[in-house]
């Protein structure tokens, strides 16, 4: 199952990254490097969309992906932490 991914800068060099995958939600915070780490690993983005990423962040302080595949196996491993459902 896919997911969408939601990155927000909230320093020059730090980022809030929240991952949903269906109801479940995840968020972690992250510099730049960790980041590009992150959108390179599990993920697998190609180069391309992970400059595209950095360049909307520049631009807007913030971007959404969709269609991204983290299982929720590996998202604590990842260094994301569960959010409170609304549920």
């Amino acid at each position: 199952m896919s997911g969408i991914l939601h990155i927000f800068r909230t320093q020059p060099d730090l980022y809030q990254v929240n991952y949903t995958i269906g109801a479940t939600s995840y968020a972690r915070t992250c510099t730049a490097e960790q980041l590009e780490h992150l959108l390179v690993t599990p993920t697998g983005f190609a180069e391309n969309l992970v400059n595209s990423v950095f360049q909307e962040l520049a631009a807007r302080n913030n971007v959404t992906v969709s269609d991204v595949s983290i299982p929720e196996r590996e998202a604590s491993a990842l260094g994301f932490e569960p959010m409170p459902s609304d549920a």
